[in-house]
């Protein structure tokens, strides 16, 4: 059986409730795979995204919460109370050489959207999220562009979510802050238990944070035979990217 891959990566550029609006929508060159997103009513970023008309990633939620680096007071909420204030439309064709591998050229084919977002309150934040929709994945990241109400911030928690479809076979290695040198184990999403000595006695200098946490990439198998890959990209002035899974709602 020829089983397709999904590929979802997330990446994090540093540089009065809203009213739920219509969703945008952005398909693969090849229309197979589409990401739709939109603004809750609560003004909150939402997301979606499915594989020939069949849902692969559920309704998900996007942002953070930052604070102030000298005060450590918190700042606006940037998951909610967002407008959109404008979109703008790509697509790309192209191909890039790479350093190594089994083939000589890739194509970088997609279509892109970038969502700016604009808050509504005393000290509203802008926020852009751009998505890439390629032919076997989606790209997003987070763009902070210079803004009065936003000097120096601390990411106090990210709210991005991915939700999935059920309970998938996984393939995975444990969060951990000081090696991602494991065995991949291949589990239930529900059955992930990164503080097991079965899935982590060979190595002796780990440090977990939680027994729920795991390292990207993670892959999953769908019962169709769908694989998912979720992993990190050009993290520019951002953390690596651990994910915590809640094992009762597959997110």
């Amino acid at each position: 059986m020829l089983y397709k891959k999904l590929l979802l990566a997330c990446a994090v550029f540093i540089c009065s409730a809203g009213i739920a609006q219509e969703k945008i929508d952005v398909a693969a060159p090849g229309n197979d795979i589409k990401m739709s997103f939109w603004l809750d009513e609560n003004g909150a970023p939402m997301y979606s995204v499915s594989y020939k008309n069949n849902p692969v990633i559920l309704p998900s939620a996007l942002g953070f919460k930052l604070k102030e680096t000298s005060t450590d007071k918190a700042l606006p909420d940037a998951d909610k109370n967002f407008k959109i204030s404008k979109t703008t439309r790509a697509s790309v064709t192209n191909k890039w050489t790479p350093v190594w591998g089994d083939v000589k050229e890739i194509k970088d084919n997609y279509n892109q959207v970038t969502i700016n977002l604009l808050q509504q309150n005393d000290r509203a934040l802008q926020l852009t999220i751009v998505f890439k929709v390629f032919d076997d994945g989606v790209g997003f990241r987070y763009e902070f562009p210079e803004q009065p109400n936003l000097k120096h911030f601390i990411v106090s928690a990210e709210k991005t979510a991915f939700h999935f479809t059920g309970d998938h076979k996984a393939f995975w290695i444990p969060g951990d802050y000081d090696s991602n040198e494991f065995n991949p184990n291949t589990t239930k999403l529900s059955e992930v238990d990164a503080s097991s000595s079965v899935y982590t006695s060979e190595i002796s200098a780990k440090t977990f944070f939680d027994a729920n946490a795991v390292q990207t990439p993670l892959m999953l198998k769908t019962k169709e035979g769908l694989y998912i890959n979720i992993h990190e990209a050009a993290l520019v002035n951002y953390p690596a990217m651990n994910l915590h899974i809640d094992k009762t709602n597959y997110n």
